[in-house]
């Protein structure tokens, strides 16, 4: 049986199923059309990304399947490039005046009109995450139906607010429990047609994250004060002697802090690895469907390997060999996706299609969900 864009069910017969995912996508299967794309990206200055993006998004989506079924993306470059224009008119070009005039007014009405706005900048960025995720879900489609966001662009908006402010106040202490909040915001209002997602914010506590969170913020103190010690071993030994006349025994003290400082930048690397890879798994942990779980298997070894070589695919190829690396951040994560429970998925039918731009806001925050 073929399930087209429109089919009003699942193809669920009442049948519960368990769910088995698989990706066959490599990053190295995609160098000479990733090479392509890079290559248009420049020519056209950038202009040809909505369209590049879009097929990005086409090859990781048919490289996914679940239960022997393949996902479909079925979004458009000229949706992302008409989003982008109507952000351009609303939102970017009244922004900039708005700043720029008031750089230009006496500092004691300028200043207040600037912090308002970088305020607003905090509701702007979670309204434009909350719609480009929309447009993504809308877009996305297993066995005919497609997956649909609940909720407004304008609470989320508010959400991400909030929790900023406090992470700020807190010295970045509330980043961890807003990072679960934000998560729930999005994908706890996510569903398949209309069969929802559920988000367990307990099953997420689960993964310890302040555990990792404080080794990392510790770490990046030590690291700020051993690099800052190495910087002003450095300066004070070239103001006092000139760095071609230190004594033997000046030069010692030198490069420990140097040493110190790299090793404390490499340890800080580690734990916000940790951190970050953690902070993963407690989003797919507290995720469900029906009567179906997630678990995401990946450490942080093998994440951090992924980091370094996306790195340097990144560095070598001047850029252009971007969507390579973002090819091999999705099938990572694909390929330690597991699942227990079952899904009856008779009972999901069609949501609608959604709007045909959406993402233009994030694109003018340069914000990149995928």
């Amino acid at each position: 049986m073929t399930f087209g864009a429109e089919t009003g069910l699942a193809g669920g017969t009442g049948t519960r199923e368990t769910l088995t995912f698989h990706t066959g996508v490599r990053g190295r299967d995609f160098l000479g059309g990733a090479l392509k794309l890079g290559l248009l990206n420049l020519i056209t200055l950038t202009l040809y990304r909505f369209w590049a993006r879009t097929q990005v998004r086409r090859w990781m989506w048919a490289g996914l399947s679940l239960n022997g079924e393949s996902f479909e993306y079925t979004g458009r470059g000229i949706e992302l490039f008409k989003g982008f224009l109507l952000a351009l008119v609303v939102f970017t070009i009244p922004y900039l005046l708005v700043v720029f005039g008031a750089q230009l007014l006496p500092p004691l009405i300028g200043a207040p009109i600037l912090l308002a706005f970088v305020l607003f900048a905090y509701w702007a960025i979670g309204a434009a995450i909350w719609l480009s995720f929309r447009y993504i879900a809308s877009r996305t489609v297993w066995r005919g139906i497609r997956f649909q966001l609940r909720g407004s662009a304008v609470d989320y908006g508010w959400l991400v607010f909030g929790q900023s402010i406090l992470t700020a106040i807190t010295l970045g202490w509330y980043a961890p429990r807003a990072f679960i909040k934000q998560a729930e915001g999005l994908w706890g209002d996510l569903s398949f047609g209309d069969l929802p997602f559920g988000f367990d914010e307990a099953e997420a506590r689960k993964e310890k994250l302040y555990l990792r969170f404080a080794i990392a913020w510790f770490g990046l103190v030590f690291a700020y004060f051993g690099i800052a010690g190495g910087i002003g071993a450095i300066m004070a030994a070239n103001a006092a002697y000139g760095l071609d006349a230190i004594p033997d025994g000046m030069i010692g003290i030198v490069i420990g802090g140097v040493l110190f400082g790299l090793v404390s930048l490499i340890a800080v690397t580690l734990a916000f690895a940790a951190y970050n890879m953690a902070c993963l798994r407690a989003l797919v942990r507290a995720l469900s469907l029906d009567q179906a779980t997630f678990r995401l298997t990946a450490r942080t070894p093998g994440y951090l390997g992924l980091i370094i070589v996306n790195a340097l695919i990144i560095a070598f190829s001047l850029g252009l060999l971007t969507t390579v690396a973002q090819i091999r951040s999705f099938a990572f994560i694909m390929r330690h996706l597991s699942s227990e429970g079952t899904v009856d998925f008779a009972q999901a039918e069609q949501a609608e299609r959604g709007p045909d731009q959406a993402e233009g806001l994030a694109d003018s925050l340069d914000i990149g969900i995928i």
